[in-house]
Formats: structure tokens, sequence, C-alpha cells
């Protein structure tokens, strides 16, 4: 009897040891993330499951030229490929009394999370000028043509 109860218990963490690998990657690939319904659930574009507001809706996040609500923070500093697994928390800890009201009765998904989370860890379009920081520069270099077209003009007149 103790030899067939130690042969079971030997196969049963053979098993386990030959099982669990494959148990932690169905579980991995299930919240797997994918960054451009990460993107679409930001913007809104995509509806959350449970219906809550999308990001974007109240938050910019100009570190990747979206240019979202003006309501609440710039989020770039949370969507950043250094803070990507800091959004979960965040959201949980949110301390705005509107966002505690409108998130309690409608929590993401550990898939939207994660989704978002790759959105995150996309790198960011490089940082292009604002538009019309050039064109005091423009001004200037008009205004600088222009008084050399008019000396060169008064010194033809003389």
């Amino acid at each position: 009897m103790k030899l067939v109860c130690g042969v079971s218990c030997l196969l049963i963490m053979l098993l386990t040891m030959i099982t669990e690998p494959f148990a932690d990657q169905a579980v991995d690939a299930a919240v797997a993330g994918d960054a451009k319904r990460g993107a679409a659930l930001f913007s809104g574009s995509l509806p959350f499951v449970k219906g809550a507001a999308p990001c974007g809706a109240c938050h910019a996040l100009a570190n990747r030229g979206v240019n979202g609500g003006k309501m609440a923070a710039d989020l770039s500093g949370l969507f950043s490929p250094d803070s990507a697994d800091a959004i979960k928390d965040s959201i949980g800890a949110i301390e705005a009394p509107v966002m505690k009201k409108m998130y309690a009765d409608k929590p993401l998904s550990n898939q939207e999370y994660a989704d978002l989370a790759a959105f995150a860890r996309q790198p960011g379009p490089e940082q292009q000028p604002a538009p019309g920081r050039s064109l005091p520069l423009a001004g200037m270099g008009a205004a600088g043509l222009f008084l050399i077209g008019f000396a060169l003009y008064k010194r033809r007149i003389s």
C-alpha cells in the first residue's frame, strides 16, 4: 500500500511539474495585451466592456500626439514604456471623486488593462514642433530680407 501511495504521489508531482508551465502560458496568453486595442480603448473608438468612459474623454496624451479632453491631467507620464505596469494600480488608486464614481460599478477587465499597458509600452512618435512655433522665425526672416532689400534700393537711388 505504501508503494502505491508513494508512486501515485510521485506521478502527481511529475504531472504538476510538467503541466504547470503550460498553465502559466495559458494565463499569460489570456491577458496578453494588444497595443492597437489599447489605443482604441484610450481614444474611445473601441468601448470598454462594462461601459466605462474612455480615458481620452477627459485626458490628453501629449507624448503620443493624442489631443484628448482638457478636463483632467495629461497622462503622458503614465503612458510610457517605463510606467506601463502602473496603469492598473493608478486606476485602482483613483482619488478624483468624479472618476471614483464613474469607475466604481464599471471596472476594467484584466484584458483591458493589458491592452492599455501594451499601448503604453509602444514608443511614442518623434516630437514635432507645435504648430505656430516657426511663425516668429519666418517673420524675423522676412523683416531681415526687407531691410537688406531696402538698403540696396536706397544705395541705388543715391
